[in-house]
């Protein structure tokens, strides 16, 4: 979904308000740091940060063979596991998404990061990718 686009964003608003309609929600939380469905979207300007390559779907990436890899040579590899720089607990490179140097860069320089395990990332298995 490119939620840049105005009858995604009305498709959307209309099917969360007849879903809601429907039943007796006294609290909803929407907690996501980052959309999932943004990972491309035409309202992003042309370059390689504007569309991250998504070369497996988030579950299918979650349930691959993964191996754990230094950063520096995850750059081109899929993701296995969403990982980021925390504070703020920011993800920058999401399951199945594949490895962008600026990706591997902050985590490589930042103090704490969440996802990763003593300087690696989990990569899908080289066939899998």
């Amino acid at each position: 979904l490119d939620f840049s686009r105005d009858e995604v964003r009305e498709n959307i608003w209309q099917q969360l308000t007849a879903l809601l309609d429907s039943c007796p929600v006294r609290y909803l939380k929407w907690d996501m740091n980052r959309s999932l469905a943004n990972v491309c979207s035409a309202a992003l300007p042309a370059g390689p940060a504007a569309c991250t390559e998504r070369a497996a779907s988030y579950l299918e990436a979650l349930h691959a063979p993964c191996e754990w890899i230094p950063f520096a040579e995850a750059v081109g590899r899929v993701c296995a596991r969403s990982a980021g720089v925390t504070p703020p607990c920011y993800p920058v490179a999401l399951a199945g998404e594949r490895i962008g140097e600026e990706a591997a860069r902050a985590l490589e320089g930042a103090a704490h990061t969440f996802g990763t395990e003593g300087g690696k990332i989990a990569v899908l298995c080289t066939e899998q990718a």
